[in-house]
Formats: structure tokens, C-alpha cells, sequence
């Protein structure tokens, strides 16, 4: 079965297949109903989803020492990374290192630049400071986290 057919059956094919012998003219408002409730539904999901994309929630900068870049992703590829950030968290008599996770932005031009940028710190050990957006929501093929870079610059020690 085509993917129309399932999707968007017509009233003949409905009938057919279920032998329906009831009113068509509720059948067909009905299966027109659910098509608009459908696609009121998909369209509603789509622009919010596009609005929180591309909406920035905050923006800052941090400091601290790269632990790992790497490109992951099962269909999409993306640059995941981790810093150590300066400072320790405590808590309970348990003294821990404040880790944080960010991405590079696939949809960015620079973004293999920025890669080789931070792979660059990570083989020679910098401290780096890092510019970043905060998006709402990130689509799977932009990045893995909320946390965006747009600039990195490495700290003279």
C-alpha cells in the first residue's frame, strides 16, 4: 500500500477495504475532519518547533579546559564537546569538577573551523573561552545540546 493511501485514504478505498454500509456523507465529513485535524496538527507542531529553534534563550561566555570534542550521531553528525570548567562544586562532603556539555551549530558556515579551532586546544592543553547561545529547542541535525558556540578564544596563560 502506497503511502497515500494510508495517509490519505479516499472514501472508495475506505469503503472497500471495511465494507462500510453506513451514510457516506458522514463518512466523508469525518475522514475530512481527521485530514484537517491532521494536518491543523502537524502545522501547529512545525512552527513552534521552528520558532524555539531558532529562539535564543540566553546567551554567555565560559572558561575552562577542553575534556572531549567529538562528531557523533546515528544519521546526523554533529560536534558534541565537553569543558571543564574552572572552580569545583561541592556538595556533601563530596568535592566534584563542573563539567559542561555544548555543540557547534551545523547550520553555522564556520563550523568545521570552530572544530579545528577547539580540537587544536584539546592537543595542546588551553584553556579556552567559549561565546554561546542557549536555543529553547535544537533540531536533531543542528546539534545535540541546547548550548550553541559561536566563538572560541584561547586564553594566553
Amino acid at each position: 500500500m502506497g503511502l497515500r493511501k494510508y495517509l490519505f485514504p479516499t472514501f472508495d478505498e475506505v469503503e472497500s477495504k471495511y465494507n462500510l454500509d453506513t451514510d457516506k456523507t458522514m463518512l466523508k465529513t469525518s475522514l475530512l475532519w481527521a485530514r484537517t485535524l491532521g494536518l491543523g496538527i502537524a502545522l501547529l507542531v512545525g512552527s513552534c518547533g521552528a520558532f524555539t529553534n531558532n529562539y535564543v534563550y540566553s546567551e554567555g561566555t565560559r572558561t575552562g579546559m577542553l575534556n572531549k570534542v567529538s562528531k557523533k550521531g546515528l544519521i546526523w553528525k554533529t560536534y558534541e564537546c565537553q569543558m571543564a570548567l574552572e572552580g569545583v562544586s561541592s556538595g556533601g562532603g563530596n568535592i566534584a569538577a563542573n563539567v559542561w556539555d555544548f555543540s557547534l551549530d551545523n547550520s553555522d558556515p564556520n563550523v568545521e573551523k570552530l572544530a579545528g579551532e577547539l580540537e587544536e586546544a584539546l592537543k595542546s592543553d588551553k584553556k579556552v573561552r567559549v561565546e554561546y547561545d542557549e536555543r529553547l529547542i535544537t533540531w536533531p541535525w543542528r546539534s545535540g545540546t541546547g548550548y550553541l558556540v559561536r566563538k572560541i578564544e584561547p586564553i594566553k596563560q
